[in-house]
């Protein structure tokens, strides 16, 4: 009886394993999963190198390798290989390629086209820091070679577009330089004459009595948003910046590497992307609205607090 009670528990356990999907073949995608148009971290490689695969499964030659907190762009999928498995093509840095679905996690909703039709000229935006590809066809195929690498925030001209492809981007014909070339849409937002009315000086530096308070901080972080919109919440910004520094426009990490509320280094605080960069790095104010600004061009991913912390 104990033996055929045994037998019975073993059956309703494998019964409950693959309707969870404990079995090998229904391997579950990560947390959250990813999303064509959007962005992909490596997770989950217990300090491994990743293949890349030219195809949909172990069957397809390697073509490159990544590895755990590599962002990439996710171009298709997902697409089950001979075992059911998901698998995503992605734009990994040796070129386009396919990783195993349990590898990779998407980092938040895929950002969206342009609600309207963009004209005249548009900049680099919601790249999370990353250079945006320019490339020769509006495709990530064999013809969409790479042609330049494009800073967030850099201003470009459209010439043609949108372009819908057989994946479903969209693209735009884009002029940098003497550079002609094809840039996905949602990657570009309107360059408006109303840009030119941001503040193009830093704020005023805070009364010199004593720390700011946290309720000085939120109110700063309100108007930084005002000047530089960035789709994140102010919470978001708030939570960051607690995970950085713990509030205190004092702090340092990594042995002075990297300073002050949202610990910038300080060849990056002199960057031409800051309007702040003649202040003191050591300055509250121009900190928070220095991030502003910088997530109001794409760099979110240059703070790995932006990862840890929950919420947008």
């Amino acid at each position: 009886m104990q033996r055929i009670l045994r037998a019975m528990w073993i059956v309703l356990l494998l019964v409950i394993a693959q309707g969870a999907g404990w079995g090998g073949h229904n391997t579950a995608f990560a947390a959250t999963a990813p999303a064509v148009g959007g962005k992909a971290v490596v997770v989950n490689t217990g300090g491994d190198a990743i293949r890349v695969r030219k195809g949909a499964g172990t069957e397809y030659a390697r073509i490159g390798s990544v590895y755990g907190g590599q962002i990439m762009g996710v171009l298709d999928g997902p697409a089950n290989d001979t075992k059911g498995k998901p698998w995503f093509k992605v734009d990994a840095p040796s070129g386009p390629g396919w990783v195993a679905a349990e590898f990779l996690q998407g980092t938040g909703a895929p950002a969206a086209a342009p609600a309207g039709e963009l004209t005249g000229s548009a900049r680099v935006a919601n790249t999370d820091g990353d250079q945006l590809r320019v490339r020769a066809a509006p495709t990530t195929g064999p013809t969409g070679q790479i042609l330049k690498m494009l800073d967030p925030g850099t201003t470009v001209g459209i010439l043609a577009g949108p372009v819908t492809d057989d994946t479903g981007i969209v693209w735009y014909q884009i002029k940098t330089g003497s550079i002609t070339g094809w840039a996905m849409a949602q990657y570009l937002v309107q360059a408006e004459a109303a840009q030119a009315a941001q503040p193009a000086s830093a704020p005023a530096h805070p009364a010199s009595t004593g720390t700011p308070t946290m309720t000085q901080y939120r109110q700063w972080m309100e108007e930084a948003r005002v000047a530089y919109p960035y789709r994140q919440t102010v919470d978001k910004m708030w939570r960051v910046m607690m995970c950085e520094s713990g509030g205190s426009p004092r702090a340092s990490g990594g042995g002075g590497a990297w300073l002050g509320l949202f610990q910038y280094a300080p060849g990056t605080w002199a960057g031409r992307w800051n309007p702040y960069r003649s202040n003191s790095i050591w300055d509250a104010k121009s900190q928070i609205f220095a991030t502003a600004k910088a997530w109001s061009i794409g760099m979110q991913s240059a703070w790995s607090c932006y990862y840890i912390t929950a919420g947008r």
